[in-house]
């Protein structure tokens, strides 16, 4: 629910990424959606891109797969770091 009544703040999409990924949350096409803004839009924020190598660390198998094809889609070159 965060990504329909959060305001839009990019000091909370580490947290949001952070829950959807880490509690499977990603079943819903809309929330996909949603969430991969926020990994778009964490991407082009220097000062949040290490947050994107925590959540995935923290993430679920299921977070992790969705999180690799976001990062593949949206910055190929970065997939090796993320791996890590």
């Amino acid at each position: 629910m965060a990504y329909l009544v959060a305001p839009n703040d990019a000091e909370l999409m580490p947290a949001r990424l952070d829950t959807a990924t880490l509690y499977d949350l990603l079943d819903d096409q809309d929330l996909q959606t949603l969430v991969l803004g926020d990994v778009r839009q964490l991407l082009r924020a220097a000062n949040l891109r290490p947050s994107l190598l925590v959540v995935y660390k923290r993430a679920s198998a299921k977070g992790r797969t969705f999180l690799r094809k976001a990062v593949a889609e949206i910055e190929p070159g970065l997939l090796p770091s993320l791996r890590g």
